[in-house]
């Protein structure tokens, strides 16, 4: 526990490769946050850009403020105390109602991607670790979260692999191909297919017995989509998991499906 420019730093709350996340409380208010602290070399001062752009959208991480010392950028965002969406999703017991949550998470998660789309933000980093819910409780607003990996517009090169194996578009893993794949937002969309098939069948669609295998699997072969029966799912999913970014449905488009129908 520690001071730090008007701020109470109650207890540490989350440690990442990109930062360490306090929950903090404003000494002359007493309302509570929560502050990521990351090292300044570590695109900290980006991530505060593209939080401020997308300040106040209802599912992404409110941004309140941040400062710095000689070191670090401390970033002060709300405070969620609620579990990731698939946790959440997974101690419901009714199965009306988890038909229910499951379409709502997927819909707000589909929202927070759409707010970023739109501000030319590519998060770069979905994953369901990063949608959490607003209060512990499964009627709570869903959140996006990290915004650590992200970038600010599109068609930048495609340098380095980043964030969950599981989670990455083959686009991030095949660098030398007869196409010259770059950044877009094809990318998130890819992500967001794999979280909707940890909804629907409790199961990665692609799969190793180690990292290696898991990135071999997705830039060689087709995903795993057994058990998924509804043809309009089935069809979104494979489209999403078009090997070419470029023939992707837009974040759009995936709304389209999750919002004219219950799947």
């Amino acid at each position: 526990m520690f001071l730090k420019n008007n701020y109470f730093f109650e207890k540490q709350i989350g440690q990442g490769g990109y930062g360490t996340v306090y929950k903090v409380s404003h000494i002359k208010t007493g309302k509570q946050y929560t502050c990521k602290i990351t090292e300044k070399e570590l695109k900290s001062k980006n991530e505060i850009n593209i939080m401020k752009l997308l300040k106040n959208k209802k599912h992404i991480i409110h941004y309140h403020d941040h400062f710095e010392d000689n070191k670090h950028h401390y970033i002060i965002m709300e405070l969620c105390n609620g579990r990731n969406i698939y946790n959440a999703y997974t101690l419901i017991n009714n199965h009306e109602n988890k038909t229910m949550y499951r379409q709502k998470y997927i819909q707000q998660c589909i929202y927070a991607i759409e707010d970023c789309h739109k501000n030319n933000i590519i998060h770069r980093d979905i994953k369901l670790n990063n949608f959490i819910l607003k209060q512990n409780d499964a009627k709570s607003d869903v959140k996006l979260i990290d915004f650590g990996l992200s970038e600010i517009g599109e068609n930048k090169s495609l340098f380095r692999k980043s964030g969950c194996p599981h989670f990455m578009p083959p686009e991030c893993i095949l660098q030398e191909t007869d196409i010259n794949y770059v950044l877009t937002p094809a990318y998130d969309i890819w992500s967001l297919g794999v979280l909707i098939c940890m909804f629907y069948k409790n199961t990665l669609p692609f799969t190793g017995k180690n990292t290696e295998k898991v990135i071999k699997n997705i830039a060689l072969h087709e995903p795993d989509l057994r058990g998924i029966f509804n043809p309009d799912l089935y069809f979104i999913l494979k489209e999403i998991f078009n090997k070419n970014p470029f023939d992707r449905p837009n974040i759009h488009e995936v709304k389209e499906v999750f919002t004219s129908n219950v799947i």
